[in-house]
């Protein structure tokens, strides 16, 4: 009886079986009472598949519980006295059912996985962080090093740096004051643009126009698609996003002023300007006049108030302001 109760069970589980031996297995499970416990262990098992995990997880969790279902099962059992020996037959057999179906169940369901695509899923823990805009932000990382945000920037790392490296990921604009380890380089990402450090400070720009790296204090490595350069202390780079062609030039105070709340303009474009002046009070400035983008403005202005910065621009360039709703303005004339 126990021989035809394996045969059913083994064929039950690779292709299943008709309605008659369906009914017979029935029958031999009423006698050696765990058919039950056998169904709820392959069912587990099969359900077990269905969550959404890595790859090799799911196959070491599956592994896992076969064998430890497998293990649990090799403990000697002693043999009753002889007036119950048809019952100890029946309680020896049942470990030997499990472990055969369970290496049984453990090959199906392998080949099942093994035919599932690969799912990649990153261990890697990021943390991001921003300044709206009207607003900058510092952020100290773990290391030590301190990045100043300029409004409407973002920064992305790990949170747990590299054992060969320290990356940020960089949109927008931000100071980087890097704590020294020469064992570690400090790495910066910024679209195409790749900056390296050991221990120094330094400026590095990126928009869809133009990027920028300008160095305050130290040696700073920038690469550029096939370009490569060492920038020293007051040098700086910019690089045009239209041909991606470096220029050097000597670093500006205004590259870093606005750390300490500073905004200076030394004759630049009024578009450059008022683009600025948008991110770094949370604005919408309107040139209504297109004339007006290239006029150069000069000024300088430590914690002002956005109407005097206004004023000053409108009494220099001969403009009119207007002011609408949700905070946007109008500066009307040709200006230059």
């Amino acid at each position: 009886m126990e021989e035809r109760y394996h045969q059913l069970i083994l064929k039950k589980l690779i292709k299943g079986l008709s309605t008659q031996e369906q009914i017979e297995l029935d029958k031999l499970a009423s006698d050696l009472d765990h058919e039950l416990e056998l169904q709820n262990h392959f069912s587990d098992a099969w359900n077990s598949i269905k969550e959404s995990e890595n790859e090799n997880l799911k196959k070491a969790r599956l592994k896992k519980r076969v064998l430890d279902h497998i293990q649990s099962n090799k403990q000697i059992i002693p043999l009753p006295e002889k007036t119950n020996a048809i019952k100890a037959k029946k309680l020896i057999y049942v470990p030997i059912i499990k472990i055969a179906a369970s290496l049984l169940l453990f090959i199906v369901v392998s080949i099942f996985i093994y035919n599932i695509p690969e799912i990649q899923i990153s261990d890697e823990s990021y943390i991001i962080k921003s300044a709206k805009r009207g607003g900058k932000t510092t952020v100290t990382l773990s290391d030590g090093t301190k990045v100043y945000l300029y409004p409407d920037a973002e920064i992305k790392y790990l949170e747990f740096f590299d054992e060969n490296e320290r990356k940020i990921h960089l949109k927008g604009r931000a100071f980087f004051d890097v704590a020294k380890d020469v064992n570690k380089p400090f790495i910066v990402e910024a679209d195409e643009l790749y900056v390296k450090v050991i221990g120094t400070s330094f400026l590095v720009e990126q928009d869809d126009h133009i990027s920028k790296v300008s160095v305050k204090t130290g040696i700073v490595n920038v690469k550029h698609e096939d370009h490569e350069i060492e920038l020293i202390q007051d040098q700086a780079v910019l690089i045009d996003s239209s041909n991606g062609i470096p220029h050097l030039e000597r670093g500006k105070q205004e590259d870093f002023s606005w750390i300490d709340g500073e905004l200076i303009f030394n004759d630049e474009p009024l578009s450059e300007v008022i683009q600025k002046i948008n991110k770094w009070y949370g604005v919408e400035i309107i040139l209504m006049n297109h004339r007006a983008k290239k006029c150069l403005f000069t000024g300088s202005f430590k914690n002002a108030n956005l109407q005097v910065i206004l004023l000053n621009i409108s009494e220099s360039m001969n403009m009119k302001i207007t002011k609408s709703e949700n905070k946007q303005y109008q500066l009307i004339g040709i200006g230059c």
